[in-house]
């Protein structure tokens, strides 16, 4: 091999790696989040199994994030509608993520049954406007079981009690057992 023969093979080979150079950097990150997000890898995507508390607790989360959002809770009409696309995290499916809309405590499970329902008082309500957010029950298990259940907390839980009794959450995000 002459020595211009050689050098054109370094200047080859030199562009070769840098561009793979580039496209490691420019691909990269993206590879990444399609790692993280579970396309390369299925076994990253978890299953969901959540309980009836940690439910209300993404719940709630999802609730506040429609808030900061919008500066109101949805109407109570339509909460699961308009919550349910604050419940999917990257490492979840959408299928798992409305799994947190199905209370486990209902037996048998079904997928028209769900066990949660939005206080009526709180629709459409600035947070900032609640007086005593600490007391003001914003979800709660409720008797009611089908898709966007609302209604009155005080009215409406599910009697007899649940095993370790109806739960709900106020607006500042307390777990509490209706009595």
């Amino acid at each position: 091999m002459t020595g211009k023969a050689k050098r054109a093979v370094k200047v080859a080979l030199s562009l070769i790696a840098f561009a793979l150079l580039v496209l490691t950097f420019w691909l990269g990150p993206v590879l990444r989040a399609f790692w993280k997000g579970g396309f390369l890898d299925p076994a990253v995507t978890r299953k969901y199994q959540g309980t009836s508390l940690e439910n209300l607790r993404a719940l709630h989360q999802a609730m506040m994030l429609y808030h900061d959002s919008e500066e109101r809770f949805p109407e109570s009409s339509g909460w699961m509608d308009a919550i349910k696309n604050y419940l999917k995290t990257a490492d979840l499916s959408e299928e798992d993520a409305m799994k947190k809309l199905v209370n486990p405590l209902i037996r048998p499970p079904s997928k028209t049954v769900f066990g949660y329902s939005m206080n009526d008082a709180m629709g459409a309500k600035f947070k900032g406007d609640i007086k005593d957010p600490s007391r003001a029950i914003l979800l709660f298990d409720g008797l009611k079981t089908g898709w966007n259940a609302h209604g009155n907390p005080a009215r409406d839980e599910a009697r007899p009690p649940r095993p370790g009794g109806n739960r709900c959450i106020t607006v500042d995000g307390r777990i509490r057992v209706m009595e």
